[in-house]
């Protein structure tokens, strides 16, 4: 199972994540923050465009760029992505996956295509809010079965499906962990799961169950409930630095056939 953190990028800076309450706080420097968390043992980080999520714009593409130049393990990015040219302008970049949100329900050919041209380096987005997809119903207006609708690209060549339940957002971690699990029995594809960490613990626990690839985490590590480091520690059972694996080189920019999920 991989940790991957969060960077969520408004203006160049590194800010909370729109999902939290309050207006976004400034943690700083993003590539700072990113090289921070190569020293405490990330594997893989996943960075999110906001200003592209907000208004398709692209002042970001070079500042995560200059990151994904900077840091030595694989960078998946999401935010803003309406298009195949959006795709590869992104790997173009080089970036090593891209997340395809809203436009993969929208345009199912999209993630079709994009999974082609790029095999296993593409992931989807499904926000679920309880049973249901969130944000969309079906032609008669019924809700979307979650499930159905990740199953609906899973002949695809995807490296991941990122589940984040949007029903609560006092909703804890567990029940969001449950969402996510339940669709990963039902599909193929790697399921990560978004904001489904609050604890170490759970780290060890959701590892123990083995049901998910992998866990994108944020507000904890800037809150300062707790670093990368010790929920890794947790992971593995050893202290990152300790760890004889941080010396092999990551595949970068599709030099492997998978996304590490």
């Amino acid at each position: 199972m991989i940790l991957y953190p969060e960077i969520a990028i408004r203006d160049g800076q590194c800010v909370s994540h729109p999902r939290a309450p309050g207006k976004p706080e400034v943690y700083g420097d993003a590539t700072e923050i990113a090289c921070e968390f190569v020293e405490q043992g990330a594997e893989w980080l996943h960075l999110v465009d906001l200003d592209a999520e907000d208004d398709g714009a692209e002042e970001n593409l070079a500042l995560i760029s200059n990151i994904a130049a900077a840091v030595p393990i694989p960078v998946e990015v999401s935010g803003g992505v309406h298009s195949l040219a959006d795709v590869e302008a992104w790997m173009a970049a080089g970036v090593d996956s891209v997340v395809i949100g809203d436009e993969a329900y929208r345009y199912p050919s999209l993630v079709e295509s994009a999974s082609k041209r790029f095999p296993y380096r593409i992931l989807i987005s499904v926000s679920t809010d309880g049973n249901a997809l969130a944000g969309h119903t079906s032609a008669s207006g019924r809700p979307i079965d979650p499930i159905a609708y990740a199953r609906r690209f899973d002949r695809m060549a995807l490296s991941g499906i990122v589940v984040e339940e949007t029903a609560d957002t006092t909703m804890s971690p567990s029940a969001k962990l449950a969402a996510a699990e339940v669709i990963a029995a039902h599909v193929r594809t790697p399921v990560i799961g978004s904001d489904i960490i609050r604890t170490t613990g759970q780290v060890g626990g959701m590892a123990a169950r083995r049901k998910l690839a992998g866990a994108i985490v944020g507000a904890p590590l800037y809150d300062g409930v707790f670093s990368l480091r010790e929920a890794l520690k947790e992971l593995w059972g050893v202290d990152p630095a300790e760890a004889w694996w941080r010396n092999v080189p990551a595949p970068k920019n599709g030099d492997s056939a998978s996304s590490g999920t």
